[in-house]
């Protein structure tokens, strides 16, 4: 074969491989029912709106140990809602995805590399906003002064305060019921909260026995330490966990104080898609 020829063969083989690439791609984006139709945000105003609400979430909660997960985002803006990230995705195809009122995160794989995998990159911010814009009716900012618009929109809570004659106070220690059957899909992380005063044992609380399958629990540093997550209280010890695999994984605490039941839970824990 000539050398010309040679070189043509090599191009329609590059060719073909940077269509099926692009091809997985958008097979992988819409079997999500995500898109990426590129930035419609210029990247000077998607800067400065990650900027601002990073250092929202530090001024409350300190440095996040591997990066911004939306609840960080959701907890330092009452305003936000966890449909915000609805496809707020990353290049290599990772994509928090927003069904059935629960936002599960797809890894690009089927094994996580790092805990850190689930914060939102630069171009997730892009999609952030875009999505903030659309749910709120707005046009897309392109000024600072409009994402300062919107921010103020998420800073306010939006809950109205309605008056009643019964004083409702929150409860101390908002937890999983005991006793419950919860449903959640893989790659799934939640915060467990447990009373103190009932479960003392800050170190060893959590018990998490598989039932079926090879559904697992496992803390994630990025929420706090164990027991003291973003979401503790000085009555309340908090666990930041991811669930994976496929299958059924009781969480036991065991009671401290005569007369109380030990904390269970029962974990189905189903696929991402």
């Amino acid at each position: 074969m000539s050398k010309s020829k040679k070189i043509f063969a090599l191009g329609i083989v590059a060719i073909v491989l940077t269509v099926a690439v692009a091809s997985w791609y958008t097979f992988r984006s819409e079997s999500n029912g995500c898109r990426s139709f590129g930035s419609k945000v210029g990247a000077p105003v998607t800067a400065y709106f990650s900027e601002t609400l990073q250092n929202s979430v530090i001024k409350k909660k300190g440095q996040p140990i591997e990066g911004f997960e939306p609840f960080m985002f959701m907890e330092a803006y009452p305003g936000l809602n966890a449909s915000d990230f609805n496809c707020v995705a990353e290049n290599d195809g990772a994509v928090y995805i927003f069904k059935d009122g629960q936002l599960t995160f797809t890894p690009k794989s089927t094994t996580r590399v790092s805990s850190a995998e689930g914060s939102v990159t630069p171009n997730g911010m892009n999609q952030l906003l875009q999505n903030i814009a659309a749910r709120l009716g707005r046009p897309l900012p392109h000024t600072n002064a409009e994402v300062d618009d919107i921010i103020n929109v998420l800073s306010a809570n939006p809950i109205a305060v309605a008056t009643s004659t019964i004083n409702q106070e929150p409860p101390a220690c908002p937890s999983i019921p005991n006793g419950s059957t919860q449903t959640v899909r893989e790659t799934t992380r939640l915060f467990i909260n447990i009373p103190k005063d009932v479960y003392p044992d800050k170190e060893h609380n959590l018990q998490f026995k598989t039932i079926s399958g090879n559904a697992t629990s496992g803390y994630i540093s990025n929420g706090g330490l164990p027991g003291q997550a973003f979401e503790a209280t000085p009555s309340c010890w908090s666990y930041y966990n991811e669930f994976d695999g496929i299958g059924e994984v009781d969480l036991t605490v065991k009671s401290k104080v005569e007369g109380m039941p030990d904390y269970f839970v029962r974990f189905i824990v189903v696929p991402t898609q």
